[in-house]
């Protein structure tokens, strides 16, 4: 009879190991399973905060091909004297010797536009050229008309700004709308060193610049 109560007693006992191993392993499965899906959820901020820099950048790129925004960067660049800001705005870079006294130029002129005087734009997808309307003007006492124009490039960071120009009569016909006068394109102006361009074609050479823009480049 004592012998099997003992035998009793040790079934009992195997019974309860086996039960105590099966739900340790149940909770280790529950561990790794619960461990795993933590990782697939910190995944997903991961890939939110990716696509998020994403459309900031793309902000940023959008702001930079506005030309007003650009030309107030510019000023702001030039007043504070700082070169490396100017020439991440412009197209033709330049080093502090050339550029010596060329920032409070650039400060002066820019900073005296009206963005409402600029009422045309021509554009494609690698240029820009934005034009005042005819101004009347008085000069030696004979009237007069001129025009201002800003040329910018488009990069694959955004828009850069090329130069400024300043044309007035016989110089304000521009047929193709290249920023190019036809009679500049026409070597009209009595230059012997002019080449003729095309002035009922934008790009004469079908390298993709406006005439206007090429010869500034």
């Amino acid at each position: 009879m004592r012998r099997k109560i003992i035998y009793i007693i040790i079934i009992a006992i195997i019974v309860l190991v086996l039960i105590g191993g099966g739900v340790y392993l149940k909770t280790q499965n529950q561990t790794e399973i619960s461990t795993e899906k933590e990782i697939v959820v910190n995944e997903n901020p991961i890939v939110d905060a990716t696509k998020n820099n994403t459309v900031q950048k793309t902000e940023v790129n959008k702001i930079s091909n506005d030309p007003w925004e650009l030309i107030q960067k510019i000023i702001s660049a030039t007043k504070a004297g700082n070169l490396n800001d100017v020439n991440s705005l412009i197209y033709k870079k330049c080093d502090q010797s050339s550029c010596e006294g060329l920032l409070s130029g650039m400060y002066n002129i820019l900073n005296t536009l009206n963005k409402t005087d600029f009422v045309t734009k021509w554009e494609d997808s690698k240029q820009m050229i934005l034009l005042t309307a005819p101004k009347q003007e008085l000069v030696n006492n004979n009237t007069n008309y001129s025009q201002s124009l800003l040329f910018f490039v488009k990069t694959q960071t955004g828009l850069e700004f090329l130069m400024m120009s300043y044309k007035s009569l016989p110089d304000l016909t521009d047929s193709d709308k290249d920023g190019s006068p036809d009679s500049t394109e026409n070597c009209s102006n009595g230059n012997p060193s002019c080449q003729k361009t095309n002035p009922s074609n934008r790009d004469t050479d079908g390298d993709g610049w406006w005439d206007g823009i090429e010869k500034y480049l």
